[in-house]
């Protein structure tokens, strides 16, 4: 059972550096494997990100990744949205939170193949 805690860290750790969603495989894995609570996955989910998070933006600051003036507006919009949407979120039902992330998951999910089907027909050698 460790390893698979250890596997689960590493590709959500690296995904996550990448910006590509670690914290839908951590989310997923806690609440279909280890049977948490929606709300308890989601608050883990946020506390294993802070780290990961801070490690990545200093390679992304040492290698000169960062634009500044684009990110400070994304920056202080993103934690007025994210305030008053964990206010919203502790009062909704684990139920309907549940959903509303495997509807979420399910979008991206539709939207990543079709946009997957889209970029290979237009790089593809034999067209």
């Amino acid at each position: 059972m460790m390893l698979l805690f250890v596997l689960i860290g590493f590709f959500s750790g690296m995904t996550a550096s990448m910006g590509l969603g670690g914290g839908s495989i951590l989310i997923l894995f806690l609440t279909m494997v280890l049977n948490y609570e929606q709300k308890t996955a989601q608050g883990v989910n946020l506390l294993f990100f802070i780290p990961i998070a801070l490690f990545s933006t200093i390679v992304y600051i040492k290698n000169g990744i960062i634009e500044w003036k684009k990110i400070i507006p994304t920056i202080i919009t993103g934690m007025i949205s994210s305030f008053i949407s964990a206010n919203i979120l502790v009062k909704m039902s684990s139920s309907l939170l549940r959903k509303a992330f495997g509807a979420f998951i399910l979008i991206i999910g539709i939207k990543t193949l079709f946009s997957l089907t889209k970029s290979r027909k237009i790089s593809s050698p034999l067209s």
